[in-house]
């Protein structure tokens, strides 16, 4: 195995200058194949309540993260540091799409089988799943991240490792999320800090795009969800900060005209033509900007050419607002226009549905969110809080305290996505330490 010259230099976090936690990254380059609100203390109709200041629960970390229980963390980084991508690479390089998770997770699981955790298996959605024992196994914390991607078994899952970056399908999405994941299982292997509360290590099936989170709701029902907190990993925008929920609800809708008609036929239309008249009808939905409610159409896919009627157009969409009564009335406008399309134009018009999430989550003041923020601050990572329409906001809703945090930089480019090499140390440091301080506040 080669390996490449050290890639990270010394990170410098907050006012005093601390040995830097990317020392020593090195890669291996021969593995195989809410918003932000003013506060007013006069009560406006639309203030929500969940917003207030809750006064009664101050266990919030106000120390500063122990210097040595830091730089002996980032020393065990920099000693992980070649399995740290050696991991990404043998995750990512394994096709995962939707519904096709079985072979990742077989490799996940033979890993973990290797460091001795516990409980190790997978559940009927293909989740898998293990757990670390604490010395006092009193509660435990939930680290998930989600097991697929959106790309196909036919494309080729390269990833190509610069002096920067790895780049390549799925690496964004979320291949590195769940490498990351392992590799925080491989860090607790021998940890001379040990942690008095159990991990439970998940990686999640049906995370992607058109997915309806199975493995999220699966878990949900079953006997692991009893969890004091929950930390859902995501690849890139590092400083995300996501504790709270918007309601959500994403759909299909597909125009479908028989295959038998003619453009000499008295009325006809073509689905591509139906599709606009959908899209300006859905357009016209009065949505309010208190509580904020947006309504995007996504994608549009339709036609064959210039000249050819089209027999099948459709377009995919999302709703998200922040009230659960504004969601249910705009989703039944859409059931409505569906209706109305497919009596009007004599077409045939499917509605899929899934997605649907209610608003949840923590208060911006709640001890987990001002605890993961302070632990951020003295790392010099700057937070940027915004809300999850994914699999965590499921758990939110659950009642389980939730938060989405992100490991590293990167960017969103289809089979070209890429995540930056130099932040991941710092990014993973971040989740160790929080976890230490989840701890405390369990004590």
């Amino acid at each position: 195995m080669a390996h490449g010259a050290t890639l990270v230099s010394l990170l410098r976090a907050g006012a005093v200058r601390q040995p830097g936690v990317g020392a020593g990254f090195t890669v291996c380059t021969g593995v195989a194949g809410r918003n932000g609100i003013a506060v007013n203390l006069k009560r406006r109709a639309d203030y929500r309540e969940d917003r207030l200041p809750d006064q009664g629960d101050q266990r919030a970390m106000k120390d500063p993260i122990s210097p040595d229980l830091r730089q002996k963390a980032e020393e065990r980084l920099a000693e992980l540091s070649a399995r740290i991508v050696s991991n990404l690479i043998m995750v990512g390089q394994i096709p995962a799409p939707t519904g096709e998770e079985e072979a990742r997770g077989e490799y996940i699981i033979e890993r973990i089988v290797e460091l001795g955790l516990e409980d190790v298996g997978r559940d009927a959605t293909g989740n898998v799943y293990a757990r670390r024992p604490g010395t006092r196994g009193l509660n435990t914390i939930g680290l998930f991240a989600p097991l697929d991607t959106l790309f196909p078994a036919e494309v080729d899952h390269h990833l190509a490792m610069s002096s920067s970056r790895v780049t390549g399908p799925g690496v964004t999405n979320d291949s590195f999320a769940a490498s990351a994941l392992l590799s925080l299982a491989e860090f607790f292997e021998g940890w001379e800090y040990p942690l008095d509360n159990d991990l439970l290590f998940v990686w999640l099936t049906g995370c992607a795009d058109q997915a309806d989170h199975e493995g999220m709701r699966y878990f949900l029902q079953g006997r692991h969800n009893r969890l004091a907190y929950a930390l859902m990993l995501e690849s890139i925008e590092l400083g995300r900060l996501s504790y709270f929920t918007v309601g959500c609800l994403r759909f299909d809708l597909t125009i479908q005209i028989p295959t038998d008609r003619a453009w000499g036929d008295l009325g006809v239309n073509s689905a591509t033509n139906i599709l606009a008249d959908a899209v300006t009808l859905l357009l016209a939905i009065e949505l309010p900007r208190r509580p904020k409610t947006v309504l995007n159409i996504g994608l549009l896919q339709g036609g064959e050419g210039h000249g050819v009627l089209s027999t099948e157009a459709s377009l995919g969409a999302e709703l998200r607002s922040e009230s659960a009564d504004v969601l249910a009335r705009v989703e039944r406008e859409i059931d409505e226009i569906a209706g109305h399309l497919s009596s009007y134009y004599g077409c045939q018009v499917d509605l899929r549905k899934f997605g649907r999430r209610m608003p949840a989550g923590l208060r911006f003041n709640h001890p987990m969110v001002k605890t993961i923020k302070a632990t951020m601050t003295d790392l010099g990572i700057a937070p940027s809080p915004g809300p999850d329409t994914a699999a965590a906001s499921l758990a939110m809703a659950h009642a389980i305290p939730t938060t989405t945090l992100a490991l590293t930089r990167g960017r969103r480019a289809g089979k070209e996505s890429y995540i930056e090499i130099e932040p991941i140390p710092l990014g993973l440091l971040h989740v160790i330490l929080v976890l230490h301080r989840l701890e405390e506040m369990l004590a």
